[in-house]
């Protein structure tokens, strides 16, 4: 192999190890985690209903303290996207301390690099506070579209519903989870995508039972 061609490659395989993530994602992060309740909506505690968000940065030590978690949630100290710790994602925001239901993964395996790219989504809509929203997974203007884009990208997006937030995190980065085989993508931009999602189609439980596997309890400590 000549000096120059050496040289090139070397050059490439700086650059790709610049711009992967400097750490794999470990345990339980950037899964989803679960718990029942979503508070008091109309007057109505949806008790059957679960409540979900990612796992951002948890500590394997024997048992798993879930330090962060980002999430949306319809609270009145916070009625959009976050990132939170346990005890308050496990507060229904009504005095109610609520039972957690696990930690799910999409059917697919996912690789640690890819669940780096989910917890990058994750945080980018965190930081947005995006608002939160009932009727459906995703609210963004689809009819509105001079640019011709194809993605909602975090920076379209208007309001969410936790499950909507979580399908977001992964299909923004081809992960599927739930819906059509012609209009999966939650990030996909149009009128049959955004119908696909609409909040009478799924639930936050119906996501997590129905379209992703258990991976286990959560022990926190």
């Amino acid at each position: 192999m000549n000096k120059k061609l050496l040289s090139i490659l070397c050059i490439c395989a700086l650059m790709l190890a610049i711009t992967m993530p400097s750490n794999a994602a470990t345990g339980y992060q950037g899964y989803a985690v679960c718990r029942d309740g979503v508070g008091i909506i109309g007057g109505i505690q949806y008790v059957d209903e679960w409540h979900t968000g990612i796992i951002m940065v948890p500590t394997v030590t024997g048992v798993t303290n879930v330090s962060e978690i980002a999430h949306v949630e319809n609270l009145s100290i916070y009625d959009s996207s976050h990132i939170t710790d346990w005890d308050e994602f496990m507060d229904d925001g009504n005095g109610f301390v609520k039972e957690q239901q696990g930690c799910y993964r999409p059917l697919t395996t996912i690789s640690s690099l890819e669940r780096n790219y989910v917890m990058d989504t994750a945080e980018e809509v965190a930081d947005m506070e995006v608002e939160y929203i009932l009727y459906a997974q995703i609210n963004y203007d689809y009819e509105y579209n001079p640019q011709g884009k194809t993605t909602v990208d975090p920076e379209d997006v208007i309001s969410m519903r936790c499950d909507g937030f979580v399908e977001y995190a992964y299909e923004y980065n081809d992960i599927r989870i739930y819906g059509d085989d012609d209009c999966w993508n939650i990030s996909e931009w149009g009128e049959a995508t955004n119908d696909e999602h609409s909040w009478g189609r799924i639930t936050p439980r119906q996501q997590a039972e129905n379209y992703m596997r258990f991976v286990a309890d959560i022990n926190v400590d």
